[in-house]
C-alpha cells in the first residue's frame, strides 16, 4: 500500500504521529513524527505488526482495539503513560478510526491512529489543580474572608469562612452579604461601598456582622480595586476580619464615629 509521494510528503509535515494498518494489522504507513515516537525508520516498521516492536501484552491490549476499529466501526480515544524511545515517560492520547481506500472496483479498509503528546498539557493541568488546591487551603486555614465583587460592586465569590456569619457563602453573593451585617451598621457601610465604587479609592471600614451562634461580632472590611491600563476598574479584591478580640476594650470605627464595641454586641434579630 502506498499513498504516493505528494501525499506522504503532506503526511510527513504533520507534526502529530500517523500510523496506518491494513486489514492483518500490518504497518502500511508511518509518517515521520511516528517513526520518531518509536524510534524506529519506516523500512524497519513497514510490514510488521504490534507484536513485533512491542511487549506482548502491550501489543494484545493495541489489537483489541484495533479489532474493535476495523470490524466494527468504532472510534476509540486512549490516552496512558507510555516509554517512547530513549526510554522518555510520555502521556499520549491515540484516537484510532477507520477508513476506507478505494482504487478502481476494489475497496480495502485500513486502521488509523493519529497521536497526540499531551505530557505538557496534562503537566500544566496537575500544576494548575495543585496550586488551587494550595490556595484553596490557604483560604480555609486564613482568619480573614476574601470576597471579589465586579465594577458594580455585586459580589462574585467570597471565602467559606463566611458561614462564621450563620450564612452560607452562597447567601453573600450579589448583594446578599447585606443581610448578614447588623441594621444600624448597614446604611453607613453601604454609603462607604458606594463612594468606593464612584470614586475607585480603597474601602476600609468596621462594622457588624452575625455570629452563628447568636449576637454580632465586630469586623474590619477592606477592598481596593484591580485596574485595566485605562484605569477601567476590572475587579474589586477585599477581606473581612473579625477584630472583636483585637479592639476589646478598644474604640470602633463607624464613618467618623469612634464607640466602645461592648456597647454593640446586641441579640442577633431573628430574620
Amino acid at each position: 500500500m502506498t499513498f504516493g509521494a505528494d501525499l506522504e510528503a503532506i503526511l510527513d509535515s504533520i507534526t502529530a504521529p500517523i500510523i496506518v494498518k491494513d486489514e492483518r494489522f500490518r504497518f502500511r504507513f508511518l509518517n515521520e513524527a511516528a517513526c520518531a515516537l518509536v524510534g524506529r525508520g519506516p523500512s524497519d516498521l513497514i510490514g510488521c505488526t504490534d507484536y513485533d516492536i512491542r511487549p506482548t501484552a502491550e501489543a494484545d491490549r493495541i489489537r483489541e482495539i484495533d479489532r474493535r476499529v476495523l470490524f466494527a466501526g468504532e472510534e476509540i480515544s486512549v490516552e496512558e503513560e507510555i516509554a517512547v524511545s530513549g526510554g522518555v515517560l510520555k502521556t499520549l492520547l491515540t484516537r484510532t478510526c477507520r477508513a476506507s481506500l478505494t482504487r478502481g472496483n476494489t475497496s480495502e479498509k485500513v486502521i488509523v491512529a493519529t497521536i497526540l503528546d499531551v505530557t505538557e498539557r496534562r503537566k500544566a493541568e496537575s500544576e494548575l489543580h495543585a496550586s488551587e488546591e494550595h490556595y484553596r487551603s490557604l483560604v480555609e486555614l486564613h482568619p480573614q474572608v476574601p470576597w471579589t465583587a465586579d465594577p458594580s460592586g455585586q459580589v462574585l465569590e467570597i471565602g467559606p469562612r463566611w458561614k462564621e456569619t450563620g450564612y452560607a457563602p452562597q447567601e453573600a453573593l450579589g448583594t446578599g452579604w447585606e443581610q448578614a451585617t447588623h441594621p444600624d451598621d448597614l446604611d453607613p457601610v453601604q454609603q462607604a461601598w458606594a463612594k468606593s465604587l464612584e470614586t475607585g479609592a480603597p474601602l476600609d471600614i468596621e462594622f457588624r456582622l452575625a455570629a452563628a451562634a447568636g449576637g454580632y461580632s465586630w469586623y474590619r472590611g477592606r477592598a481596593a480595586a484591580r485596574r485595566a491600563e485605562d484605569g477601567t476598574i476590572l475587579r474589586w479584591y477585599g477581606t473581612v476580619e473579625n477584630v472583636d478580640e483585637a479592639l476589646a476594650g478598644g474604640c470602633i470605627r463607624i464613618g467618623a464615629k469612634c464607640r466602645p464595641p461592648s456597647s454593640f454586641l446586641l441579640p442577633r434579630k431573628p430574620a
